[in-house]
């Protein structure tokens, strides 16, 4: 299955064979036309459609099989594209919250996943160059928009970080403090400081010490650990059970 994946992806046109980093289809539906559907609607390209479905649902197809179903489905490239009031009407929507501070690319795929529009990504650059200007400039000047932070009391959000460059010396770092007061929750070394039986106790001991709170932030480098699992584990050991509100932000 691994060499047939790495013939796959090297046999590919050159500069189609960067599979995205996003998260694969759910494979609770193992259908292959709906699959491929979900993915077309993704954005996603022909050679990385077939990656997926090779790597992620083991359903091996050559690229003329692939453009078949596609046909059969009626979904074609280039055709069938959303209105432009649509389009400007969503691009709008997104710029007045967290779409001011994102790209072209990233606003095409929110565009394709949230609304569900068929758009290019050339249409989505127009839009925004001609709706938000100055926010075009400032990303093209690696410009960050400053913004105001505020937190509505103690514990309402604690913020969670580690400490890598230690790590050569045996040293990992990780700490967290309250968004609110700015007090230092905990600020421990240990041999891991991503592995999530050790990252959870830190955190059940600042719970026990601290009280409780509604949101934690989590930062990028995180989220590859098994997050997930250390909120089951954290709700299962204090109670909470499921009714408890946790937000990625």
């Amino acid at each position: 299955m691994v060499l047939s994946a790495v013939w796959l992806i090297l046999c590919l046109p050159s500069g189609m064979s960067i599979m995205p980093s996003c998260i694969p289809v759910s494979s609770e539906n193992s259908d292959r036309n709906y699959l491929i559907e979900c993915y077309f609607k993704l954005g996603l390209d022909y050679s990385e459609i077939l990656s997926f479905l090779l790597l992620s649902h083991r359903i091996r197809l050559n690229l003329c099989q692939l453009k078949r179903v596609l046909f059969s489905r009626g979904l074609h490239r280039g055709k069938n594209y959303s209105e432009a009031q649509e389009i400007i009407a969503a691009v709008e929507r997104e710029l007045e919250g967290s779409g001011s501070l994102i790209g072209y690319r990233q606003m095409n795929q929110r565009l394709r996943i949230d609304y569900g529009l068929v758009v290019s990504r050339e249409t989505v650059r127009l839009a925004l160059k001609m709706l938000d200007p100055e926010g075009v400039e400032r990303r093209s000047q690696h410009k960050l928009k400053r913004r105001t932070y505020s937190a509505r009391g103690p514990n309402f959000i604690w913020h969670l970080d580690g400490y890598d460059k230690l790590k050569p010396f045996g040293l990992c770092v990780h700490g967290a403090i309250d968004g609110y007061s700015r007090r230092i929750l905990w600020l421990e070394v240990g041999s891991s400081n991503n592995n999530p039986r050790i990252v959870a106790r830190y955190f059940l001991t600042g719970r026990r010490h601290d009280g409780d709170r509604r949101f934690i932030k989590w930062t990028r480098s995180f989220l590859k650990a098994s997050w997930l699992n250390i909120r089951r584990k954290c709700c299962k050991a204090c109670g909470t059970g499921t009714q408890e509100r946790y937000c990625l932000i």
